[in-house]
């Protein structure tokens, strides 16, 4: 306790004490303990909210890194104008050419709007991790869908954000990380990530 705190302390006590008979040193000794036990509980919450503070500035920070790492590995797929390593539409296709690649495995959705378009996958690296890469068409727009192990306790709130003219958006569901981006309205790259979330938990949009 600094000097500063503890001549308030005294002083408050002697006021407190002023024109009544002298504590007993049993009650006085009390009336110290119940002070340092406030002090603590305040100290402790500070501690705690700054433990938060801190908390939340790193995932703000991991979540801009992986929405900056997304759109680097989409616009480089963009510009290398390669095919997929595994070329097809077929689900059934798709998820085998993963097995024994990914640490995880997933599902893909049946069924999707008439202008979307499964065009296959690529095993590509976010944070020196492998993932999925599953690349699909809406109308005219290429998106790239990542899929990443999700680390136990982190939020699965679906967020939204743009990067280099593209939307990024986010969602985690069981074990998985899904981050879907493209030039495609919002709302649409929504609507992919809400399917592909859903057949996750065993449903079949």
């Amino acid at each position: 306790m600094s000097a500063g705190m503890e001549e308030r302390l005294k002083r408050l006590a002697a006021s407190d004490t002023a024109g009544r008979p002298r504590p007993s040193g049993r009650s006085a000794t009390a009336g110290w303990a119940t002070a340092a036990a406030i002090l603590l509980v305040i100290f402790s919450g500070l501690i705690l909210m700054q433990q938060g503070r801190r908390r939340t500035e790193l995932a703000t920070l991991e979540y801009q890194a992986q929405v900056s790492e997304v759109s680097d590995l989409h616009i480089a797929t963009l510009a290398a104008g390669l095919g997929p390593q595994v070329v097809s539409s077929d689900r059934h296709t798709v998820k085998p050419w993963f097995q024994g690649k990914l640490p995880f495995s997933f599902n893909l959705p049946e069924n999707l709007p008439g202008d979307t378009k499964l065009d296959g996958a690529n095993l590509t690296y976010l944070h020196n991790q492998p993932v999925a890469q599953l690349l699909y068409t809406i109308g005219r727009h290429h998106v790239s869908v990542f899929l990443t192990e999700r680390r136990a306790g982190e939020p699965t709130a679906v967020k939204q954000s743009e990067h280099s003219g593209f939307k990024v958006t986010s969602v985690g569901v069981g074990d998985l990380d899904i981050v879907a981006v493209s030039d495609v309205d919002s709302a649409r790259l929504a609507e992919l990530v809400s399917l592909i979330r859903t057949v996750q938990t065993g449903a079949r949009p």
